[in-house]
């Protein structure tokens, strides 16, 4: 592992690879026997020689020194077979490196299952494997024809136990250094640069706090099961008993559209006629005949009925419709959902994957451009979020004179979140790592930035941190969601009582943001998010403008705050004409759905195979998914006012 040129010249190495191969005419066994003591009185000769003496290493701690001695160890026992397992374990170059496959990572549970007893000094010893992957970056010659010339090469390496107090990455460069000195790596040395090591160890029992956390995981899943077999008993008895069905029940409007995310039928949801619904029969607590349990029985039963089971499950999976649902919205919704997911799929898997000039060469296509500028099914839901803000918003203030609480509003929406943002938070940075093992287990871990800022998340103001210092990265979406919502009540305030101030400001709003947006890209000369990358030749610089174009404007409300605007906007015009819509005339809409149609397609697959034209590209970051948009708000618009089949209008009226 450790070498040092003094032992060694390129001829003497040839030599010595010429003199130990073994000659296929000579008897197999015989021939192995002899290779394989010369090879190691070899390897043995060279690290007595220089590259672990003692006083070289004087100056190393404890554990470091133990550290070097077990690889010391190691290479003094190259022929025993819990060694021979170790070196196994090593990343070795596989098939395929000419088509882009970087990932040597060896064996990795052979190198963690390696737990062997060894004779030393008199006494026994155990040593461990410890499984890192070290990334590299590798620079090709420019003479070396291959799309990316700087890729990120990744090894396996099976360490003892004893580096895990190390500073590995430290040792790691030391071992380039020597290595890079060794003849038949010299003139390849400075290909190799290291970039980063992962270790992964082996996590035998949970630790404190995820205890803690699974404690009140499971206080919470107990007051599930009280719920339900409070219900359940109260249904047992009804049906004994032959009481009437219960009276349906109704939420308040208000309290249930504060979510974009709700179904805007759930604002008027009716409880279907079953077993979950109870409230009218006679009174529960007489299952108990005693007094003290018939008193903390109705004093509990109301708010464990809410964790119940039965009563949730059928809210969820209630598919009927009202007067007031908008289906157009739902199909919309579920294809941005499948949208994110199918786009989701390909990139978490990128990391893993073995052969990149393979994946370059397919998603080199023009129907790929569905998967890299999937990004764009975002805006879907900040276009919905704001429609579904305002119109029911408008529609409520009228009902009560512009009586609303939006203190109440905005503090409704952060408690009906926030638990389960929080929990799930807890359950990333404490127990995810106990659920899984494996070489990449863990590559995209964020239990460091968890710890240290998950306040931002509870503020939800994450989507201002770096892309490397954001706690579950994808919750970049519910910040902006939440900002845009209460930015959002405060416009629309407005919106309902000075109608004209409310659409200049919401105008304003839409276009500064676009001029904000083209001034941040043009001055950091942003690319945009995955245009290009099949055709980029520098990996590094590719990757670093990406996640600048990340942290500048793809996170930010002030650059994606467009969707959400034009969704306002559409919801007043719609709200404000639900009494006079008419039928379009045919060139109107034909000419609605070409425009609708250039403006969403054109953002999507415009820049394939386009040049590198830095103008492009700020005029598309600055512009692109407020035009996608509004191809999706035609369709909304067309749907809803009778103009996209044949069917009614579906807005409601008062």
């Amino acid at each position: 592992m450790v070498c040092s040129d003094a032992n060694f010249t390129r001829f003497d190495f040839l030599e010595r690879s010429r003199k130990d191969t073994p000659d296929p005419d000579l008897d197999s066994d015989v021939s192995w026997k002899e290779y394989s003591e010369k090879l190691y009185r070899n390897v043995s000769g060279v690290i007595e020689a220089d590259a672990f003496s003692k006083g070289k290493y004087e100056f190393l701690s404890k554990n470091e020194s133990k550290c070097f001695d077990d690889v010391k160890y190691i290479f003094h026992h190259l022929k025993s077979k819990w060694v021979i397992q170790m070196l196994d374990a090593y990343g070795k170059v596989p098939s395929g490196t000419l088509r882009g496959n970087f990932l040597w990572l060896g064996k990795y549970e052979e190198c963690v299952d390696v737990h062997v007893a060894a004779d030393r000094n008199h006494s026994r010893s155990e040593i461990d494997g410890l499984y890192c992957v070290a990334t590299w970056n590798v620079t090709l010659p420019n003479n070396f024809n291959l799309p990316l010339q700087q890729l990120p090469v990744k090894t396996g390496l099976c360490l003892p136990q004893s580096c895990r107090a190390l500073d590995i990455k430290q040792d790691i460069r030391h071992l380039i250094s020597i290595l890079r000195r060794l003849p038949f790596l010299k003139e390849y040395g400075e290909l190799f640069n290291f970039h980063s090591i992962t270790c992964k160890e082996t996590f035998s029992q949970l630790s404190f706090p995820a205890l803690i956390f699974l404690c009140i995981l499971g206080a919470y899943f107990a007051v599930i099961a009280a719920g339900s077999c409070i219900t359940l008993c109260e249904y047992i008895r009804s049906r004994r008993t032959g009481s009437p069905k219960c009276a349906k029940e109704q939420s308040s409007v208000f309290t249930d559209f504060v979510s974009e995310e709700d179904l805007l039928g759930d604002a008027h949801w009716m409880l279907p006629e079953s077993f979950t619904h109870l409230s009218t029969r006679k009174k529960p607590w007489s299952l108990f005949p005693n007094g003290a349990f018939q008193r903390c029985f109705k004093s509990s039963s109301n708010f464990l009925r809410c964790f119940c089971v039965f009563y949730n499950t059928a809210k969820i999976l209630d598919t009927s419709s009202t007067a007031k649902a908008f289906p157009c919205i739902h199909g919309i919704r579920f294809f941005s959902m499948a949208w994110v997911i199918l786009g989701h799929t390909y990139i978490h898997n990128t990391n893993i994957i073995g052969n990149y000039m393979d994946l370059l060469h397919s998603i080199d296509n023009l129907p790929f451009q569905t998967i890299t500028q999937g990004t764009f099914s975002v805006d879907s839901f900040f276009l919905i979020s704001g429609f579904l803000l305002c119109y029911l918003f408008l529609e409520e203030s009228d009902k009560r004179n512009g009586k609303i609480n939006l203190f109440v509003l905005c503090l409704h929406r952060f408690i009906r979140l926030t638990p389960v943002y929080m929990l799930l938070i807890a359950f990333n940075t404490l127990v995810f790592k106990y659920t899984g093992s494996g070489p990449f287990w863990g590559d995209d871990s964020d239990v460091a930035a968890c710890k240290q800022y998950w306040w931002w998340n509870l503020l939800y103001i994450n989507n201002f941190l770096p892309l490397e210092s954001m706690c579950i990265t994808w919750t970049w979406y519910l910040a902006n969601d939440m900002q845009f919502f209460l930015v959002g009540v405060l416009l629309l305030s407005v919106l309902w009582r000075w109608p004209i101030a409310g659409l200049s400001l919401s105008i304003s709003l839409l276009v500064g943001s676009w001029i904000l947006t083209w001034c941040i890209s043009y001055y950091y000369n942003l690319v945009p998010m995955f245009v290009g990358i099949a055709n980029a030749t520098d990996y590094e610089t590719y990757k670093n403008r990406l996640v600048l174009a990340w942290n500048l404007i793809y996170s930010k409300p002030y650059c994606r705050c467009g969707p959400y605007i034009i969704g306002i906007l559409l919801a007043y015009i719609m709200y404000r004409s639900r009494n006079t819509m008419r039928k379009m005339n045919l060139w109107v809409k034909c000419s609605g759905w070409c425009c609708a149609s250039f403006c969403s397609l054109s953002v999507v697959f415009g820049m394939y195979h386009v040049q590198d034209d830095a103008s492009l590209f700020h005029f598309y970051n600055a512009f692109s998914r407020s035009a996608f948009s509004l191809g999706v708000a035609w369709v909304i618009f067309c749907c809803l006012s009778g103009n996209g089949g044949d069917y009614m209008p579906c807005i409601p009226t008062l």
